[in-house]
């Protein structure tokens, strides 16, 4: 377990927290129009891409040299942390070959990898964020058929702690769940990307 790590912390007041409303009104506008763009089957356990899904039906063939441009999706989007060689532009399935469907499991079963504990600056209440253990499926596909290249699995890794965490007045601490390291999400999908495929 990494050390408990002290930082600073921002106290919100009560009187903002009408904000958390539009953000998550906001969360659930983005969330009707997802499936659409999405492959990914829903659930960990299955193995049926979504049909009808602009990304499949827009997506390049999955064929010549890589770098072949892929996506990081499912639970956690990790897309931002992959090369930007290897990424499409922001909405151009066109350019899309791969895509890489994460799921998070057994989160917490390997306990707390990382404690933050953060001071306010006018004093009073400690607010603690703690890190959760978790595991991530990925099963990667081809986008334009559906078919699956290959599967892998990451563990959860501490990201540190922030030096200063915004919180709402009255509020002592939350639970995270840890993502995966963004150079072993590369390190995994690097056959996927840059094979040189027949066709």
């Amino acid at each position: 377990m990494l050390p408990v790590a002290f930082a600073v912390m921002i106290v919100i007041p009560a009187a903002a927290v009408g904000v958390p409303y539009v953000v998550k009104q906001v969360a659930e506008d983005a969330k009707k129009d997802r499936r659409p763009y999405s492959l990914c089957p829903p659930e960990r356990g299955d193995t049926e891409v979504v049909r009808k899904s602009r990304m499949a039906e827009e997506s390049a063939p999955y064929r010549g040299a890589g770098p072949h441009q892929v996506v990081a999706v499912g639970d956690v989007d990790l897309t931002s942390r992959l090369p930007e060689a290897w990424v499409p532009a922001e909405g151009r399935f066109d350019q899309l070959q791969v895509v890489a469907c994460g799921y998070q499991y057994d989160v917490g079963a390997d306990g707390v990898l990382a404690t933050c504990r953060y001071t306010p600056l006018q004093g009073g209440a400690e607010y603690t964020v703690s890190q959760q253990s978790a595991k991530y499926d990925y099963r990667v596909y081809e986008a334009n058929t559906g078919k699956v290249l290959g599967s892998f699995t990451l563990e959860a890794v501490s990201t540190g702690c922030a030096e200063f965490k915004s919180v709402y007045a009255g509020q002592t601490g939350s639970e995270v769940t840890a993502e995966p390291d963004g150079k072993e999400l590369q390190r995994k999908l690097q056959p996927f990307v840059m094979a040189k495929v027949a066709g």
